[in-house]
């Protein structure tokens, strides 16, 4: 849809349903709020940033950069957000600031790595449709 919002209904569309599958509805509910906010936003704001173009330049380079940059966010956002703010709340433990740090660091090099070539596929793919 490339409109701001589209990431986190998306997500919050998955999670119910992915919750209805799994689940059955006994799962935590904050769970549902943690994907919209972690994943959802982040990919919204990379769709305000790019100002819905995103991942529609004709140049690779600059859509890898584009790929690549979300991923990396998104390897900021979940070992901080998940596991230093939401999974205390949920399972009652004390955060461990070693552990956000290392997830950080290994999830930054291959999410990074995961947003250049799904950003490459993604081109392709809207090549194809439009």
């Amino acid at each position: 849809m490339r409109k701001f919002g589209a990431g986190m209904v998306t997500m919050g569309v998955y999670d119910i349903i992915s919750d209805i599958i799994h689940y059955s509805f006994a799962g935590e509910p904050l769970w549902f709020f943690e994907d919209i906010i972690t994943y959802g936003l982040t990919a919204d704001i990379a769709i305000l940033a790019t100002r819905g173009n995103l991942f529609l330049s004709k140049k690779q380079w600059l859509n890898a950069i584009e790929g690549g940059i979300l991923g990396f966010s998104w390897s900021v956002v979940h070992p901080f957000f998940t596991f230093g703010f939401i999974a205390p709340l949920v399972f009652g433990f004390i955060p461990n600031p070693t552990r956000v740090y290392f997830l950080f660091e290994t999830y930054a090099v291959g999410l990074t790595i995961i947003g250049i070539i799904a950003s490459l596929l993604a081109n392709r793919v809207i090549k194809l449709i439009v």
